[in-house]
């Protein structure tokens, strides 16, 4: 009787072993892309950092922040937002690799892009707050207990 459970259990071990949670996350962060994006563009507009701290170097004149407010800026009076057309933004791409997730944007205006990654750093602009990667983990870690336990039973 023993010699079944320790069998069955070993059975259990190797199948855990051999879960492909790895191809499993990629495939559901995929299906995530344009709501990971959003909150990507989201953090930026309300002047937030990828650290989730202000976005810095503040603009340097004050006649610039006003102008950002009065076209619609969400992020603290003299916090860059990144947008004043929405391009840089909207033009957001995510690429998945089996352990790193990348953002960038296809903006045409290469000179621009280049710019404001230098100017601010491509780490502060591309990525998502710790509270974001919660909420995408919250999103698919339902579809990923589910795939595993299909996975276990089969």
């Amino acid at each position: 009787m023993a010699e079944i459970a320790i069998a069955n259990v070993k059975k259990l071990q190797n199948k855990i072993i051999s879960l492909p949670l790895s191809e499993w996350l990629v495939e559901e962060l995929e299906k995530e892309k344009e709501f990971i994006l959003d909150l990507n563009r989201s953090q930026l507009e309300a002047g937030k950092s990828a650290e989730g701290g202000a976005i810095e170097p503040k603009y340097k004149t004050k006649r610039y922040a006003d102008f950002k407010q009065k076209i619609g800026s969400k992020a603290p009076t003299g916090t860059p937002d990144l947008k004043v057309k929405g391009t840089f933004q909207e033009q957001f791409e995510m690429k998945l690799f089996e352990s790193a997730v990348e953002i960038f944007s296809k903006d045409s205006n290469k000179a621009k892009v280049g710019s404001l990654e230098k100017r601010y750093g491509d780490e502060n602009i591309y990525g998502l707050t710790i509270e974001n990667k919660f909420l995408v983990m919250e999103r698919i870690r339902p579809r990923l207990q589910q795939r595993a336990i299909k996975f276990l039973r089969a």
